[in-house]
């Protein structure tokens, strides 16, 4: 069996579409030609499992949120190619991780950057820091969430 990618087919919105009476389940299978079970965001937070007569890669998400019209699935780079040339789809892109670092927000400090927050600045409080930094107040944090490794901790 030829290797599988999770590919996220984003279909046209139906009033837009050459098969504008198919759903785009019909539209994917049709153009994959290959049966899949479609599993909802219902189903799988409702702890509904695979079913038994298919296999993972024969099992494609249905997205009905954010009136997106996109099936997610495993496909064969041939399989791939059929929904990108089929003219009810708008685009068929490889599946894959994201990451927010590394994106910079002109006039917004970097994601590792140690800055005030902004609730803290907007009460004026490092204007009194300088009169008083808490002189003999103990103050304990108890986290198990502390990050041991970070630069600030090392000493």
């Amino acid at each position: 069996m030829p290797a599988r990618t999770r590919y996220i087919v984003t279909f046209k919105p139906k009033d837009k579409r050459s098969a504008k009476v198919k759903d785009k389940t019909e539209v994917f299978t049709a153009a994959v030609d290959q049966d899949f079970e479609f599993l909802t965001a219902a189903d799988t937070t409702s702890g509904r499992a695979t079913p038994s007569r298919f296999e993972a890669d024969e099992v494609a998400y249905d997205v009905n949120e954010y009136e997106a019209p996109i099936v997610i699935a495993s496909l064969t780079p041939e399989q791939a190619k059929a929904l990108e040339s089929d003219r009810n789809v708008a685009r068929v892109e490889e599946d894959g991780e994201m990451y927010a670092l590394g994106i910079a927000v002109e006039g917004q400090p970097a994601v590792t950057e140690e800055t005030i927050p902004a609730g803290v600045a907007q009460i004026k409080a490092p204007r009194g820091w300088e009169c008083s930094r808490g002189k003999a107040i103990k103050v304990a944090v108890l986290d198990t969430g502390i990050d041991d490794t970070h630069p600030d901790l090392a000493a």
